[in-house]
């Protein structure tokens, strides 16, 4: 298993000294870690995986016919999904939007994990206060748990 130049020494059938020299490569198996991150899930050399993972292993045949052997090293980060039930008098301003009419309404960002994220805000009927100086308020914030 070690490259290198070898000799064999012996007498040939005519009864003479004879070398038969050997050049000798030997090429290794190669091993490496490759590292992904993404947002939800991610597709891997036909697999698709849905949680962190360190595990997963891929063989392919290198250009000298050796074991090539990739593991992967996963990290899943999740998306973000909540919805907020709000009751308003007037208006509701959320994330730089005023709203005066009952609906649901989604805000899309990047969440802290860099995962592309959605809120929705179910906005309940819309009250108009009777006096005009009343600042509007909102009466009711519930966050529901997430999900997916």
């Amino acid at each position: 298993n070690t490259s290198g130049i070898y000799t064999f020494n012996f007498t040939n059938e005519e009864n003479c000294p004879s070398t038969d020299t050997l050049h000798l490569t030997v090429n290794q198996s190669s091993f490496s870690t490759e590292t992904l991150t993404a947002c939800d899930s991610t597709l891997w050399h036909g697999n698709t995986y849905y949680s962190s993972t360190n595990t997963p292993t891929y063989i392919a045949t290198d250009e000298y016919g050796c074991d090539s052997t990739v593991t992967l090293n996963l990290t899943i980060n999740h998306s973000t999904h909540q919805s907020l039930f709000q009751d308003a008098c007037d208006s509701y301003t959320w994330h730089d939007n005023n709203y005066n009419t009952s609906g649901t309404y989604t805000f899309d960002y990047t969440n802290e994990n860099g995962c592309p994220s959605t809120a929705t805000s179910i906005l309940g009927t819309a009250k108009h206060s009777p006096n005009p100086a009343h600042t509007p308020t909102t009466t009711h914030n519930q966050v529901l748990p997430a999900t997916i």
